[in-house]
């Protein structure tokens, strides 16, 4: 019997950086393929689920790029992020796990992570060192250290221009 498979447009524009709102939809057990720029040692995949933005830069357009993907076109949208299985003290998952918790866990407890399925999460979008979005941070949802951006740059001010009070008869304007 023959396997059918469907080819599927999978968009490759980059989330912005920036803080976003989501939920935790799953964490799966992820295998790199052998050989992979990842290593060979089992992860976590986390799909997060996109809610709303909360702070993020807008994207500037270029010749390559003249109409680039917002930091609102991502609300609804998943955004996967990657992190060991360990639960050393300094591995990702457990930081994200503590920070989702607001405590820290004790050595040799042992922590249900299905518990965090569905969990309102702020997570911070940056770069990796390929250029590509990376989940860096993630936080319990309303958590108040989570307030800027550290990866993103704001946008300058803009100078105030001064304008004149009468109106000039030779000006073209």
């Amino acid at each position: 019997m023959a396997r059918i498979v469907t080819a599927q447009n999978v968009p490759t524009d980059q989330c912005p950086e920036g803080v976003y709102a989501a939920r935790i939809g799953d964490i799966k057990d992820w295998l790199p393929a052998e050989g992979s720029q990842y290593g060979d040692d089992p992860q976590y995949l986390w799909i997060f689920q996109i809610g709303k933005v909360v702070h993020a830069n807008p994207v500037r357009p270029t010749k390559q790029n003249p109409e680039p993907t917002q930091p609102g076109d991502w609300v609804g949208k998943e955004l996967w992020g990657f992190t060991s299985t360990l639960l050393t003290q300094k591995a990702k998952c457990r930081q994200w796990i503590e920070s989702i918790e607001g405590r820290e866990l004790e050595d040799n407890e042992g922590y249900d992570l299905d518990s965090l399925i569905g969990r309102k999460v702020t997570i911070t979008v940056g770069r990796s060192q390929t250029g590509k979005h990376k989940v860096i941070q993630v936080t319990g949802y309303g958590n108040p250290a989570q307030t800027a951006m550290p990866s993103a740059t704001p946008e300058p001010e803009p100078e105030p221009v001064a304008v004149p009070a009468e109106d000039d008869e030779d000006d073209p304007f």
